[in-house]
């Protein structure tokens, strides 16, 4: 039997964390390369509550995006189960990898400090290791996303459009931002217009995520086989 309670909790922490998310990032100075990194830390106020923002969001849509997949377990399509577990693995490597670069990046200030002084360079070397690892983070997470979007959408509990939503979102942010990044280096559709515009479309696809679960899913069940 369902855990309702559960459920709910995951809907909380998905809108909750949406929000929250939604809120750092666009706090958050515009994406530069690994010198432009160690500015933002030296000259941004609020550097390191913005990712600690960041940290807390993420954690929140993970533990929403949990509680999803444990629907998906009692949805009746083993498709759909075996789905949702593959994506949360692979989210789960993706929050592993930007809580790495979150923290690394909430570290920054007083090395940038150093930096600026001219005692030392272990900023830039940070910063080095943030861009690389956001990178990989960009691709590994939202091909997670992706994954999960395809659980849904074989999902017997959930509308099609929010399970095709997600494979769309996830799929081009993994691939236009993270996979073309990898190869071809930074632009200003991978630092700006591209990411973030998909960033705010994939913290709204979160909210409308948190809602549904909130709901009672079965509502948007459909029979199979014409039963």
């Amino acid at each position: 039997m369902e855990n309702i309670s559960f459920r709910r909790i995951g809907a909380v922490c998905a809108i909750v964390g949406a929000l929250v998310t939604g809120v750092s990032n666009g706090m958050h100075p515009e994406l530069a390369e690994p010198a432009g990194i160690v500015r933002n830390a030296a000259t941004s106020s609020g550097w390191t509550l913005v990712h600690w923002g960041l940290i807390t969001g993420m954690v929140l849509m993970q533990l929403g995006y949990l509680a999803l997949a444990t629907t998906l377990r009692i949805s009746g399509s083993d498709n759909a189960s075996d789905w949702g577990s593959l994506s949360v693995h692979m989210l789960t490597l993706g929050l592993a990898l930007w809580l790495c670069v979150f923290a690394a990046e909430a570290s920054l200030t007083p090395l940038a400090e150093t930096t600026r002084a001219g005692s030392g360079g272990g900023a830039l070397a940070v910063a080095g290791f943030v861009e690389a690892t956001a990178t990989a983070a960009t691709f590994v997470y939202w091909l997670g996303v992706a994954l999960l979007g395809g659980a849904l959408f074989l999902s017997q509990r959930y509308p099609r459009w929010i399970g095709a939503t997600g494979v769309a979102l996830g799929a081009s942010i993994s691939l236009s931002v993270g996979l073309l990044k990898a190869f071809s280096g930074a632009s200003a559709w991978t630092e700006r217009y591209g990411f973030q515009t998909l960033a705010t479309l994939f913290l709204l696809w979160t909210l409308a995520l948190g809602l549904l679960l909130w709901r009672e899913p079965f509502r948007f069940a459909q029979p199979r086989g014409g039963e």
